[in-house]
Order: C-alpha cells, then structure tokens, then sequence
C-alpha cells in the first residue's frame, strides 16, 4: 500500500522542521511564564541553582515529582498516519527519566476497510515541571481488506511533550517511517523512510 506518494518533496520536511522548533520556542516561554505565576512574591532567584548548587532545599526543583502513569490521547497525524486514537503506559520511573508503552488505533475506508495500529517504546526525561523530551521507536501495523493483506512499517518518535495543570496533555513530534517500494532497474525490493510528524492532545492520570 503505497499511502503517501506526496510526500516525495523534501519541501515538506523542511517546513515541517521549521515549524517544530517554532512551536518548542512557544511551549518554552509558555512553561516559564507558568511557573512564574507559581513563584512566590518573596521568590529570590539568587537562591536558585544557577547561584548556590549545594542548597538541598533548592536542588529539590520543580523537575522532582511523578509523572502520570497512564495517558489517552488523539493524535492528529503522527504515527498513525492521518490520525489515531492512543494509550499510553509509564513501566518503569527513575527521578526524571521514563521508560512507556504506546498503542494507537486508527481506520479509515478507501477502496476498502483499512486499519493502522502504532505501537511504541519510549525514553522519556524531564526538562521542567512542565515539559519533557521523548525519543522512542516502533513498528507501525497496517491492515487492508483482509488480515493477509497487511504490512508492517518502522516507525520513530523524536519530540516533546507539555504538560500543565489539572494533567492536561499536549504533545508534538516528528514520527518518521519506513515505506517498502520496489527499483525496478534493479529489480528489487526497497526501503526508505519518510519525513511526518504529528500533534497530540489529550489527559493524563494516575500516579
């Protein structure tokens, strides 16, 4: 299933580029401006970090609490392709880095039923109280007609992640993936990969 001969032009992937670090510049002044209003009034930042590095109280920062353990979200794009409706799982929490499960789902009807399941594992570390960066690689299951028709795709995830009060979830990513294609020059199979990426909202919950 050839799903996206439009993407051939690498134009897509340098806008894509652009864009990604345009939004990462607004969630990071989006973060800092929260935790400025969280600040208290009397709030000295000479007795921060950047000042004093063996204060214990002060080195118990803002990165040091639990992330969720289970999240659900819609992910427009991304590793289902056009869209898919995702779980997610923290396995294993150690201070600020996580190890999670990603499973999606997403169907569509073209010519027939077609559905797409994403699944994934993932690496991610805390920046602040309210962003934090993942990486994370999978396989990207996609079903035609009937279960023999059928292929199975790599995928990746490189991107970062807001999470603000009331465990409100915003995520956004490039979800690269491999595309079986075929020379026929040489008369054999080929792979490669394509440029994607996604935006996801949605809500964590359970600690």
């Amino acid at each position: 299933m050839n799903k996206i001969a439009f993407l051939n032009s690498k134009n897509i992937m340098y806008k894509f580029i652009i864009y990604f670090f345009l939004i990462i510049n607004s969630l990071s002044v989006y973060s800092n401006i929260i935790i400025k209003k969280n600040l208290p009034n009397d709030f000295n930042y000479k007795e921060t970090p950047l000042y004093i590095s063996n204060n214990d109280s002060i080195n118990k920062d803002s990165t040091n609490f639990k992330i969720p353990k289970n999240s659900v979200y819609f992910e427009l794009l991304g590793c289902g392709f056009l869209g898919s409706i995702n779980y997610e799982r923290v396995f294993i929490e150690k201070k600020n880095n996580v190890i999670n499960g990603r499973i999606g789902f997403f169907s569509l009807v073209l010519s027939g039923p077609v559905v797409i399941i994403p699944t994934l594992l993932n690496y991610q570390t805390k920046i602040n109280r309210y962003i934090s960066f993942e990486i994370g690689v999978g396989l990207q299951f996609v079903y035609g007609g009937s279960l023999k028709d059928h292929e199975i795709n790599f995928i990746g995830n490189f991107g970062f992640r807001l999470l603000i009060k009331k465990n409100f979830l915003f995520k956004i990513n490039f979800t690269p993936f491999s595309q079986k294609g075929y020379n026929y020059k040489k008369d054999t199979n080929t792979l490669s990969f394509q440029p994607w990426g996604g935006l996801s909202i949605g809500y964590s919950f359970g600690k």
